[in-house]
């Protein structure tokens, strides 16, 4: 519920156009957060497609990453509503802790899931 708040409480304030380069305002951060946290679940995606469509890739293991990721997007989703609670409840600056708590912990199942799959 915190996630479906959060996520509309952004999106009717987002502006238009955010510089992400120097954000200046706290709805810029808020923004750029998110767009960062798009990002990494673009690259994570990406790489979770090319697995799925690789014929050398078992169906089996397919399925098991398939049912990781489903369990693992619930625990970063309750993971980040919790830090981003403990640190800025209900102020301006939460979205931005939940944002780059998103991006952080999909970039590191982005890496965690490449390198198990490398090592095989």
């Amino acid at each position: 519920m915190k996630q479906l708040l959060l996520g509309l409480a952004l999106v009717f304030t987002t502006p238009l156009f955010a510089n992400c380069e120097d954000p200046m305002s706290q709805l810029d951060m808020n923004t750029c957060a998110h767009q960062a946290y798009n990002q990494a679940v673009k690259t994570l995606n990406s790489y979770v497609e090319k697995l799925q469509k690789d014929e050398t890739f078992d169906y089996t293991n397919k399925e098991f990453l398939k049912d990781a990721l489903r369990e693992w997007e619930e625990y970063r989703e309750a993971e980040c509503n919790f830090e981003s609670d403990v640190i800025a409840r209900g102020g301006s600056l939460q979205p931005l802790i939940f944002w780059t708590c998103m991006e952080e912990l999909t970039l590191k199942q982005y890496d965690r899931v490449r390198s198990s799959i490398e090592r095989y």
